[in-house]
């Protein structure tokens, strides 16, 4: 039978497999909003360019019409984008934010109401 020596931590139990939880918890949402940050980044970026060469486009047209006609391509395209980052980061922001499995697989049940209070209403 192993002993202790007096004052060493125990680092085994609930309490830390707890802890080791939530810290992978913790690194794993971090790797997902690093991801959702570099996939907007890239979204801007191209954004930016796309916008920059319709502008020199259009600054070089003569034809009012032309310049109208890329205005819109540009105005459509960019509301397509839009509608479809939207939906992309929706999906993400919703897998970010679904409640960790606790330790031993099964979900966190919210507290039952207190009888007394719910008697009281």
């Amino acid at each position: 039978m192993e002993r202790k020596r007096p004052g060493a931590i125990d680092f085994s139990g609930p309490l830390w497999e707890c802890l080791d939880h939530w810290k992978a918890t913790q690194q794993a949402v971090g790797a997902q909003t690093r991801s959702l940050f570099d996939s907007w980044m890239k979204c801007r970026t191209a954004d930016l360019e796309l916008g920059m060469r319709f502008y020199s486009d259009m600054m070089g047209c003569r034809d009012p019409a032309a310049m109208l006609q890329l205005q819109q391509r540009w105005l459509l395209g960019s509301a397509s984008r839009l509608q479809a980052e939207f939906q992309e980061l929706g999906g993400k922001v919703v897998a970010l934010t679904t409640p960790a499995t606790p330790p031993g697989g099964a979900k966190a049940e919210p507290p039952p109401p207190d009888a007394e209070r719910v008697a009281a209403e």
